[in-house]
């Protein structure tokens, strides 16, 4: 089987959050594996989710291996109380305290950390593109807008087995079930069936 990696890990969630919170590979029961091991991990899939820029990317290649470590562990924090949260969105239950304010508190450094400017288009956010953090930064301002606007109501948890991923479901019948048909969809129907031959 491949090894997963920041390269070929798909990105099914329809939202660059959700696809951040299912940078752990699986979910369910045997979670992992992690693509984010390291903050080059972080930042090649910043750039190619369209989080950061290529010009970007580059300038964020050259923090010191601590000081990119320290992101790392910022970044993953995040994600993992946004999967805490979001995963308990569409069930009943209040999220974790701690959870929420972490998120909180992400998103008021986020909030510190862009600078409104002039652009060629009339304006636009601007970042620090030598700062770490900024890849948290980001995330964390599209993880509350997605929380705070009626996309949240598609939030669903993919059924699979031991995959556990957050997606929205776009489907005109908004009753899509897996992250993918084509993955769990497919391992799902191939077990049914499966178990109709055994039981047959």
């Amino acid at each position: 089987m491949r090894e997963v990696t920041v390269a070929t890990i798909r990105l099914l969630g329809g939202h660059p959050a959700l696809d951040f919170a299912n940078t752990v590979d699986c979910r369910g029961a045997q979670p992992g594996p992690d693509v984010l091991r390291s903050f080059d991990d972080l930042r090649r899939w910043a750039l190619r989710c369209g989080v950061i820029d290529g010009a970007e990317a580059d300038r964020l290649a050259l923090v010191p291996e601590g000081r990119g470590r320290q992101a790392l562990l910022r970044a993953t924090a995040l994600r993992e109380a946004l999967f805490r949260v979001l995963k308990q969105f569409p069930a009943e239950g209040a999220p974790l305290p701690a959870d929420l304010l972490l998120i909180r508190r992400e998103l008021q450094a986020g909030e510190r950390a862009r600078t409104l400017a002039a652009s060629a288009e009339g304006y636009a956010w601007t970042w620090d593109a030598d700062d770490p953090d900024t890849i948290t930064h980001r995330l964390a301002l599209a993880a509350a807008d997605l929380m705070t606007t009626p996309a949240l109501a598609r939030l669903r948890v993919c059924p699979g087995e031991n995959c556990g991923w957050l997606f929205l479901d776009n489907s005109r019948s908004g009753r899509r079930l897996w992250c993918s048909e084509e993955s769990c969809g497919r391992r799902s129907r191939i077990r049914r069936w499966r178990a109709k031959q055994r039981d047959g």
